[in-house]
């Protein structure tokens, strides 16, 4: 689990699993497209950074046992009011995916 400072206040931020099946269903794709699509950056639509975000936001304070959730207009909020969170958003996810990626590699099946 990762931290983030989102105005001023330290904040709970989990790129976990479940945080990334969450997501392909929403959006109707696959959780490997999901994983290899998050490994290249491909989240270059800001509301799939949103949506994303609000999952590992939720995932985060529900694993720290806080009772916060956040909703995706309060993630729209969030980046309008500090844009330089996006960058940092992208670095957390990015140090989060990898190590899932590495496990995971001799999990997944390979595509065809």
């Amino acid at each position: 689990m990762k931290e983030i400072l989102i105005k001023g206040v330290t904040t709970p931020v989990n790129f976990s699993l479940r945080v990334i099946n969450n997501f392909a269903r929403k959006h109707g794709m696959e959780f490997q497209s999901a994983m290899e699509g998050g490994n290249n950056m491909g989240f270059a639509l800001l509301d799939h950074l949103a949506s994303l975000t609000m999952e590992a936001l939720n995932e985060g304070a529900r694993r720290s046992g806080l009772t916060t959730r956040y909703t995706e207009d309060e993630v729209w909020d969030m980046l309008d009011d500090e844009p330089a969170l996006i960058p940092r958003l992208y670095e957390l996810f990015a140090e989060s995916i990898t190590p899932l990626t590495d496990r995971l590699g001799d999990i997944l099946p390979a595509e065809q």
